[in-house]
């Protein structure tokens, strides 16, 4: 059985998902600033002119990467069907450990989102405009963490559902910088705050 060659369509696709998960790696576990295009390129064995054929600079792929790690963390929800206080407990956790193992996720969410006028003012060329595109729909995309966590929380028979899910989520993002700015974060420390917040979430109401 004879293979079909892969058209240019296909391999400019594969081509760019490679830069993306060779820049997804660089990204979560290096400082953002650090990181080179040129780096990028190396890792990823293509050309740097390559990388900018996808990404016309490296805030725009940064953003592509943020896209990426969001949209596959809202697949977990999902694939909920019934929710427990152990699966709760593993979302947290896996969170809270995503500032230990991963600090650069938390460094390139702070970055990205420094400026708030780019969010608002009109785009004066393509990048500003594409920028602004893409931020925005990552903010859509927080949103549907919003929604996902609100599903949650309901299906936990839990009252006011939206309101219980945005503050989850703020608790959540706040103990988070905390444990990215401790210099010697431990698993205990992160197990007792997962506890506390699962806690907090999962009393029934009335105690």
């Amino acid at each position: 059985m004879d293979i079909k060659p892969k058209s240019r369509k296909e391999k400019a696709i594969q081509t760019k998902n490679k830069i993306l998960n060779v820049a997804t790696k660089l990204f979560l576990e290096q400082d953002f600033h650090k990181i080179s295009t040129q780096k990028i390129a190396t890792s990823a064995k293509v050309a740097k002119g390559t990388v900018f054929h996808h990404f016309l600079n490296k805030e725009l792929l940064a953003l592509a990467v943020m896209e990426k790690i969001m949209e596959d963390m809202l697949k977990e929800f999902n694939i909920m069907e019934n929710v427990t206080e152990e699966i709760l407990k593993g979302l947290v956790k896996h969170s809270l450990e995503i500032a230990v193992t991963s600090p650069g996720f938390v460094q390139l969410f702070l970055q990205l989102f420094a400026d708030k006028e780019k969010l608002t003012k009109k785009p004066a060329n393509e990048i500003e405009s594409k920028t602004q595109e893409e931020l925005l729909h990552i903010l859509n995309l927080m949103q549907n963490y919003i929604t996902g966590f609100t599903e949650v929380f309901s299906k936990m028979g839990l009252s006011s559902p939206d309101i219980q899910a945005r503050l989850f989520l703020g608790l959540l993002d706040g103990v988070g910088l905390q444990i990215f700015f401790d210099q010697n974060p431990d698993e205990a420390l992160i197990e007792q705050l997962t506890d506390g917040i699962v806690a907090l979430f999962t009393k029934q109401e009335g105690n």
